[in-house]
């Protein structure tokens, strides 16, 4: 495809040029900013059965009672919300595909001619209507901010109007690669949550959030709570109790293997006290004997002298 004739990206803002390289081969793309087109384009890739209200991908999804659940919309879904369309909190649907056609960003050509001038933009939003003598300048975020001279709706962004020029020092624009991408990601988290998770568009209960009781969520938790929510009870009571079996072997192992050296150290040490105690009484024994063989040596020789003494009277 060559640059002159480029491919129409309906996820791209419009007059964006990309350039997708796969393989050697370059793929120029133009954009056309139509929200509405980029859902339709990227819903094939749910892997949804014939289009009907399946599972991405076939996988199980267990039914949920919408009617007593509450969820939170983290990481990518957060910062999406939050850093680029300003609607961070409670989720609303028809608001959100509101501000995600009307706030898909073009990729923002910045020249800065001097300090203190305003920033022109080229056409920011690619469902905004366009003034052809219109210059835009990007500002500083104001909650309910209106651009009075265009007559546009409510553009929580921060877009202020020709009429009043104004700092181009802004802490809250957005980065270009959230500018550049944002239609595809807005209309993606759209359908994968409506169309994937099939969660109703009128439901009132998610939020987006960045922390959940003061302690930062990630995807990592989500999915540890995804592996383990389709686990019986008993399953997981069996799994901490084989855990607990297997460290209780381990070290029970490891205590048998002492208590039995002990058990040897203390019978060696038994008989050695038997020997000596045997040894003892031997010796005690012997010097008894010892001592009567002398008592009846002295008797003999005794007898003997009174015998001979009897003898010479």
């Amino acid at each position: 495809m060559m640059e002159a004739t480029p491919l129409a990206d309906p996820c791209l803002p419009v007059g964006l040029s990309d350039v997708v390289r796969r393989d050697g081969r370059a793929v120029h793309l133009r954009g056309q900013g139509d929200w509405a087109r980029c859902q339709g384009a990227v819903r094939p890739f749910l892997g949804l059965h014939n289009g009907t209200m399946g599972s991405p991908r076939g996988v199980y999804q267990a039914p949920i009672d919408y009617s007593n659940s509450e969820f939170y919309g983290f990481s990518e879904f957060f910062y999406c919300t939050e850093d680029v369309l300003r609607m961070g909190g409670p989720y609303d649907s028809a608001k959100y595909s509101k501000a995600a056609t009307l706030l898909i960003l073009e990729l923002i050509m910045i020249r800065y001619s001097r300090p203190g001038f305003p920033l022109p933009l080229k056409m920011p939003f690619c469902a905004l209507p366009k003034k052809s003598k219109g210059k835009y300048w990007f500002c500083e975020r104001q909650e309910n901010y209106f651009c009075h001279s265009l007559q546009v709706s409510l553009v929580p962004v921060g877009l202020c109007c020709h009429a009043t020029p104004c700092q181009h020092t802004s802490p809250h624009q957005p980065p270009l690669s959230l500018s550049r991408y944002q239609c595809f990601k807005s209309a993606w988290m759209f359908q994968v949550l409506h169309s994937g998770f099939r969660f109703p568009k009128d439901y009132p209960s998610l939020k987006t959030a960045q922390l959940v009781y003061d302690k930062e969520v990630q995807w990592t938790l989500g999915a540890i709570l995804f592996k383990t929510r389709f686990l019986p009870l008993r399953d997981l009571q069996a799994e901490s109790f084989k855990q607990g079996h297997s460290n209780w072997l381990r070290s029970s192992f490891v205590y048998n293997h002492y208590l039995f050296f002990a058990c040897i150290l203390v019978v060696l040490l038994a008989i050695l006290l038997y020997i000596l105690r045997l040894r003892r009484i031997h010796q005690r024994e012997q010097r008894q004997a010892e001592a009567l063989d002398l008592l009846w040596f002295l008797s003999d020789q005794y007898t003997s002298c009174k015998s001979h003494k009897q003898e010479v009277h």
